[in-house]
């Protein structure tokens, strides 16, 4: 199925790439555009710790997570400019300036298009941190198991002299509730997928 539609960015021509959907969601359309702009500035995973350098089937699958919490919550919010620009600053600090600029000129695009995709990206932070980041218990014994059968063994493994659990407490608490919080939206993201109609054409 090829359709000249776009959903978020304005046209690629630099490659001379004529667009077309990649992924409906629920009705929603994913472009090749948006995919290719989503990958080139890491614009599709939460903590902005994204590579342009993940498989394009990845980052789809991630622009369709995305997609399906926003319109499944129903989540109608704002963001504002200051937001916005620190977020775009986020982005550009982690790429480089320069590579920044070079990615927006190859999809002859101003920093402002990319408004779009910061948007959905930072109301998707925020629905998934308001459900889990903060609700996800850490219980002592887990403190502690993780002390013992993973921190000790790896700080012995880099012939490092290992911290007391005391003094790295509120470290290893968060990894663990970072870790558990992951495994919390990785189930509910799987319940989102099969209550959903998607449809992927995403060829070569």
């Amino acid at each position: 199925m090829l359709f000249g539609i776009f959903s978020l960015s304005p046209a690629f021509c630099q490659d001379e790439v004529v667009d077309r959907i990649v992924a409906l969601v629920n009705g929603q359309v994913i472009t090749l555009t948006d995919l290719r702009v989503a990958q080139s500035f890491g614009l599709y995973e939460r903590g902005r710790n994204s590579t342009s350098d993940a498989p394009r089937e990845k980052v789809l699958q991630k622009l369709i997570d995305r997609k399906l919490v926003i319109q499944m919550t129903r989540e109608v919010s704002s963001v504002n400019r200051e937001e916005m620009e620190a977020f775009l600053d986020n982005v550009s600090a982690e790429m480089g300036n320069e590579r920044f600029r070079e990615e927006l000129d190859k999809f002859s695009m101003q920093r402002g298009d990319l408004g779009p995709y910061a948007h959905e990206q930072i109301v998707f932070d925020r629905i998934l941190s308001s459900r889990f980041d903060r609700s996800v218990p850490v219980t002592l014994e887990e403190i502690q198991a993780f002390y013992e059968t993973r921190y000790l063994p790896d700080q012995w493994d880099k012939g490092v002299e290992p911290q007391s659990m005391l003094d790295i407490f509120d470290e290893i608490e968060a990894m663990i509730r970072r870790e558990k919080s992951e495994e919390q939206i990785e189930e509910w993201l799987r319940n989102l997928r099969d209550k959903a109609d998607i449809q992927v054409n995403l060829t070569p």
